[in-house]
């Protein structure tokens, strides 16, 4: 509602993890005080100015938007609706019973959206099992569904505040995981991530070591140098 970033720094993790990986459209926000948190990166993707108000005497950020744009894989779901399928669903909706007994009470159980929800269910598994029977030759090209023009605009929208805020504070050490060859929901990839992260600091290494060195902190320094 105010727009504003908020910074938790105590309570339960798991309410401030939750809150971050809140992104508008597929997880819920997460009520806290007076407000509903959702993911912070929609203000802040890359919170350099967090952690130089918090004290950090260096600052190593991870942009994890670098890869997205222009590389995301398209997510698979329904094809993007048109105005005539709105429409037909709308009306399928109204036609359906109300489940009201003589009292005009709901009957236990009963949901009056259940057998709309269910139609628009049982039809989208029917065109995904009709797109999955027919050849390559035979499809032609969709436009991309809900979910996947949601995310891309979001990730375009942080790839371009990313940018603008790290040009007016920068990280000492920067880290990008190309992580575009990932989906949203491909959660059987951790390892494969958690890799490229590992990765991602290797190949930033070098510079990792030097800014702990120009600091008095010799921890990051290899043996024999």
């Amino acid at each position: 509602v105010r727009g504003r970033e908020v910074w938790l720094q105590r309570g339960p993790l798991w309410d401030a993890v939750r809150a971050s990986m809140a992104i508008p459209g597929i997880l819920t926000p997460v009520p806290f005080r007076n407000s509903w948190l959702v993911d912070g990166g929609l203000v802040n993707p890359v919170p350099v100015s967090v952690c130089r108000a918090l004290g950090a005497d260096i600052i190593i950020g991870v942009d994890l938007n670098s890869d997205l744009v222009g590389r995301q894989k398209v997510i698979s779901n329904a094809k993007a609706t048109n105005v005539e399928e709105i429409t037909e669903e709308e009306e399928a909706e109204e036609e359906q019973p109300t489940f009201e007994d003589n009292d005009g009470d709901e009957e236990d159980g009963q949901d009056p959206f259940l057998g709309a929800a269910f139609s628009r269910f049982a039809a989208s598994v029917k065109e995904a099992a009709s797109n999955f029977r027919g050849s390559e030759d035979d499809k032609k090209a969709e436009p991309p569904g809900t979910i996947a023009v949601m995310m891309s605009a979001i990730n375009i929208m942080q790839d371009r505040i990313t940018r603008s805020r790290l040009a007016g504070e920068p990280a000492d050490i920067m880290l990008w995981p190309r992580l575009g060859h990932i989906g949203l929901m491909e959660f059987s990839c951790a390892a494969e991530a958690i890799q490229e992260g590992r990765d991602s600091v290797d190949r930033m290494l070098p510079a990792i070591r030097h800014a702990f060195k120009s600091e008095g902190d010799d921890r990051l320094i290899e043996p024999g140098h």
